[in-house]
Parts: structure tokens; sequence; C-alpha cells
């Protein structure tokens, strides 16, 4: 743990009063006063500059500095692989399958996209998460990152959120999971993701995910 990271879990256990003087008192939004940890957040997030006014790559180390003080650790007994996904252009994309506590393989697989408005994250921006959703709810998840603007024009995350769902299906022995079972999710801009595959998969009158 960087020193940091250290100093931001400190701040973050103090009591929530502390928290709340630290933020400037009551902070509110439309009315509806924010938890003292997220008040605390959103006080000092006044103080930068807009993130539309720097460098996308300032942005980026920006969000996973910011994720590296806050983000919880990962469920122990989760086992993590990091393997390559082919993007719709056929580079390599990074992702991490996650297997829940005591697996033999054969559950279902949940494929997982990162938030960051298809700019920013990776995927250690859901990491844990990825984790909790495995050890919770018993499945295998595949945490796939895509091919960001601005670098990367629309529809190129699409594409590779697409492409990743398919070929999730099509290596799912490989993956230890069951075809058959095979769902799609995300926060954010995976979220939207998410919901796009099942709208392209509806276009082409291929299977639906599972869930989604």
């Amino acid at each position: 743990m960087t020193l940091s990271a250290f100093i931001a879990r400190l701040v973050f256990a103090l009591p929530p009063g502390v928290l709340r003087s630290l933020a400037g008192g009551g902070y509110k939004v439309d009315g509806v006063e924010l938890d003292p940890h997220i008040a605390l957040m959103a006080k000092q997030a006044e103080r930068r500059p807009p993130a539309t006014s720097l460098p996308v790559n300032v942005v980026r180390a920006g969000m996973k500095s910011s994720f590296a003080l806050i983000d919880s650790r990962r469920v122990p007994g989760v086992s993590v692989n990091e393997i390559k996904v082919p993007a719709a252009d056929g580079s390599p994309l990074d992702a991490r399958l996650y297997a829940p506590p005591g697996s033999s393989g054969g559950e279902g697989l949940i494929v997982y996209f990162h938030q960051g408005g298809c700019v920013l994250g990776g995927v250690w921006a859901c990491d844990a998460w990825c984790s909790i959703l495995a050890a919770e709810a018993g499945c295998r998840v595949l945490n796939v990152d895509y091919r960001h603007a601005p670098e990367h024009r629309f529809p190129a995350a699409v594409d590779d959120a697409v492409g990743a769902f398919q070929w999730a299906i099509d290596h799912a022995p490989d993956l230890s999971a069951d075809p058959a079972r095979i769902g799609v999710g995300g926060d954010s801009a995976g979220g939207y993701l998410s919901a796009v595959i099942c709208q392209a998969r509806k276009r082409t009158g291929d299977p639906q995910p599972l869930i989604q």
C-alpha cells in the first residue's frame, strides 16, 4: 500500500461528523445530503480543474490513482487469471477471468465491462467488484477491457464488446464456463455496452445473454 493510500484510508476511517467538517459541513446535491465520505471526495474534486480541460492521459492517470486510494480489495479465495481477448480489429485486449472460491469449473459466466465513458478506465476499474460478483453469485466473471476514444473512435468500443461476448460463448470450455449460462453486465459505460450487445444480437437474430 502506498503512503497516499494509507493516509486516505486513515482519513476515511474518521467519524462521520469529522468527515462532514472536512467537507465544509453538510454537502447536498438536489436537496439530498451526501454520505460524508462521498461529500469529502466531492469537495476535493471541486478544487481540481475540469477533466475536460486536461489532456486525456492526465485524466486517465488521475482516475487510476484515485481508484487505488479508495478501492476495496479482492475477495479472498477468488482466483484471477490474466488473459487476452481479441478486439474487433484483431488486436489483443486485456482481460481478467475470476473464478469463485472452491470452483470446480462449469459455472455460469458474466462478461463484464468497466466504466469510464469509453475513454477512461481499464480492467483495474472494476477489479474488486468483479471478485465480489464472482464470490456472491458463484459464477465466473470475464472482465474485458475495450479500446478507448479518442485513439479509437466510435464504434470501436461497441465492436469490441459485441465481439468479446461472442468470443466468450465460442471459448466457454477454455474458460471452464457453462456455454448455456453466459450473461453480460457492466457499470456506467460498461452498462451501456452490455445493453448494446443485447440490441446488436437482437438485430442479428443471435441468442440473447442469459442475463443482462
